[in-house]
């Protein structure tokens, strides 16, 4: 029996090493794209085929830039991977990226919402977000072996396999607060090196997921009236090192960021009193 489109991208893609959160992204929207041309298969479809699906979804959808990106991935993988179909793409060009500036909490801030979780590890597991710069994903991935509470460090472990070019992907070492050195010690005492740091109560490791949900219940119950996510704490932990007078290079090598332009943004939402600039009036 011959496979099914969605089954023969899946396991081509897994093949090629992507992430399992990209092949899901991925064939959401080739669902999508299938669903809009039919009954035609898109094997049979052109560029400008492809032109009026992107319109689409911008004219009437009212789509996202970066939804409309994760479309033309999806696209570009089925057509110039899978049915080597370059021509399909050759035209076809990325929507200009939109300018937004991280959001940013304050220490206060950021300590008002840690302040409202009543669970020690969901505690602790937020304020390493910050408190090392950590992606949602690396803090999940975290195991016994990775902190050095001695220097203070963290082993964050690059994805394997991972094939997103604009992100690096490199293994990295990275900071914590010696404020959190004892209650580090605490969540290790009893474990082995290649457990993970933060288990479910099952054991396993937690998902992305709950720990988003963790700080959505944070902020909620903080007085912060700021609509912010994990990964404005990650921003907030570079933005405040800048303020401090660390070079951006040593920021740049935290975060893991592959190009330094990446981690220019946050000169655009530094504090400038905070990094003694004064006007010259």
């Amino acid at each position: 029996m011959p496979k099914g489109l969605f089954q023969t991208v899946e396991e081509r893609m897994r093949v090629e090493g992507y992430s399992r959160r990209t092949i899901k992204t991925y064939l959401r929207e080739l669902r999508k794209f299938v669903e809009y041309v039919r009954p035609r298969h898109p094997r049979d479809l052109d560029a400008d085929d492809i032109r009026a699906y992107l319109l689409y979804l911008i004219e009437e959808k009212g789509v996202s830039r970066s939804a409309v990106n994760q479309a033309i991935s999806a696209l570009k993988f089925l057509y110039v991977r899978l049915y080597g179909r370059d021509d399909a793409f050759a035209d076809i060009r990325r929507p200009r990226p939109e300018h937004k500036l991280p959001r940013i909490l304050s220490r206060d801030e950021i300590l008002q919402i840690v302040r409202t979780i009543q669970n020690p590890k969901h505690r602790l597991m937020i304020e390493l977000l910050y408190a090392a710069g950590l992606r949602v994903s690396e803090v999940v991935n975290l195991r016994v072996q990775d902190v050095n509470l001695d220097e203070l460090t963290l082993f964050v472990r690059a994805p394997r396999p991972a094939r997103e070019s604009i992100k690096s992907n490199k293994d990295r070492i990275t900071i914590f607060s010696e404020s959190l050195r004892d209650a580090l010690r605490r969540l290790m005492d009893g474990k082995q090196a290649g457990d993970w740091l933060f288990p479910s109560r099952r054991g396993v490791r937690l998902s992305t997921r709950m720990v988003q949900q963790v700080f959505a219940r944070a902020v909620k119950a903080s007085d912060v009236q700021k609509e912010v996510s994990c990964h404005d704490l990650r921003h907030s932990f570079a933005t405040h090192l800048l303020e401090s007078g660390v070079d951006i290079r040593y920021i740049q090598e935290l975060l893991g960021h592959a190009r330094l332009e990446t981690t220019r943004i946050y000169t655009h939402v530094a504090n400038p009193a905070r990094r003694q600039i004064k006007s010259p009036l």
